[in-house]
């Protein structure tokens, strides 16, 4: 049977916090009206951490999740572009492994995506509006705004939160530029953004729910000065290729 949609989930030394969190995405995918799977990249993490993804897909025992190792860490994008090579769903994306933005947002999103005829791509995005939850740091708060000013000023793309976990996308529409994304960290999400805003693609953000999680791997300081780097490396590579 074709598949509605496929959900990556990247997953670097997770064991903690994943098992509840895929828990809620199997419960709510019961009760959606699409087909879909799940797919779990294990980039490179620890040996426990290993076994206890083993164990949680053993213990929830759905047909629909599918579990993919690789031999050594090679950041996130690395694991969502691998997760992207193997998905069979009309609608691809991913979510962090922590459940930040919950079960109930993501498919949300995804039913927005899916009922949509225009649009190649739907972004949860943390806007602090009324009748939304955000809670977050106000270090990360702010970092985040800097680092969405530097993307506009660099970049050139109207895009309010760039670096929000959770993000789909019409495969058919980002398949054939995919292989000239390099970014193998935290910005190769905004690489695809950005590529496919420079080729007319239509995309939406739209508000969510959002938790900090405790246990980020996000260090703020050296992972700042690593993504303004990688806005340079992207706006090179844009403009190579958009000529």
């Amino acid at each position: 049977m074709s598949k509605d949609f496929s959900i990556i989930i990247p997953c670097y030394n997770e064991g903690d916090r994943l098992k509840p969190f895929l828990v809620d995405l199997i419960h709510q995918m019961k009760d959606f009206k699409f087909f879909g799977e799940i797919i779990l990249v294990d980039d490179g993490s620890a040996k426990k951490d290993k076994e206890i993804y083993a164990q949680v897909i053993e213990d929830i025992n759905s047909p629909n999740i599918k579990l993919i190792h690789l031999n050594s860490n090679q950041g996130k994008g690395s694991a969502v572009r691998h997760g992207f090579e193997l998905a069979e769903g009309r609608w691809i994306g991913f979510v962090d492994a922590d459940g930040a933005t919950n079960a109930k947002e993501v498919f949300r999103l995804l039913f927005l995506a899916l009922q949509s005829s225009h649009l190649s791509g739907v972004f949860a995005s943390r806007i602090l509006m009324f009748g939304y939850h955000v809670h977050r740091s106000t270090l990360r708060h702010l970092t985040g705004r800097i680092f969405v000013t530097l993307v506009d000023k660099i970049l050139h793309i109207p895009v309010y939160d760039s670096q929000c976990g959770c993000k789909f996308f019409k495969r058919n529409d980002i398949m054939f530029f995919l292989p000239v994304c390099q970014e193998k960290g935290f910005l190769f999400d905004l690489e695809i953004i950005a590529f496919g805003y420079y080729r007319g693609l239509k995309f939406l953000e739209v508000p969510v729910d959002w938790t900090d999680i405790k246990g980020s791997k996000v260090n703020v300081v050296i992972d700042s000065i690593k993504m303004f780097l990688g806005l340079w490396r992207i706006k090179k590579r844009i403009k190579i290729k958009t000529r």
